[in-house]
């Protein structure tokens, strides 16, 4: 009976585990990755140190991501702003494409007078 109670325990908490790894709020994948505190925030220096940790990371290509997802130049990037970036680049963007640039509203000219 107690080695049943036990392997039930065991089940119940890794069901918990992938369910929190399945539903938590910060993006999964190479963004968390480069996250080393785990505090939901990227900084400009955590890219920089994930990107020299392996030999085929393109650090440069990093950063370009970084700065463009940075979108309020604090050189800290939240979830906000990562999903603000992977929509504005189709996600998972193959050829490591910028978003498009906002055009701005175009003027409507007025009749001097």
């Amino acid at each position: 009976m107690k080695s049943l109670l036990v392997l039930l325990f065991c089940i119940v908490a890794s069901v918990a585990i992938v369910a929190y790894e399945a539903f938590r709020p910060w993006p999964q994948g190479a963004w968390d990755a480069a996250d080393h505190d785990r505090n939901g925030l990227l900084t400009r220096n955590e890219m920089q140190t994930f990107g020299g940790q392996k030999s085929h990371r393109n650090t440069r290509r990093l950063m370009m991501h970084f700065d463009a997802a940075d979108t309020n130049d604090d050189e800290i990037v939240d979830g906000t702003e990562i999903e603000a970036y992977g929509s504005a680049i189709g996600s998972k963007d193959p050829y490591d494409h910028l978003p498009p640039a906002q055009s701005a509203p175009a003027q409507s000219e007025s009749p001097s007078t």
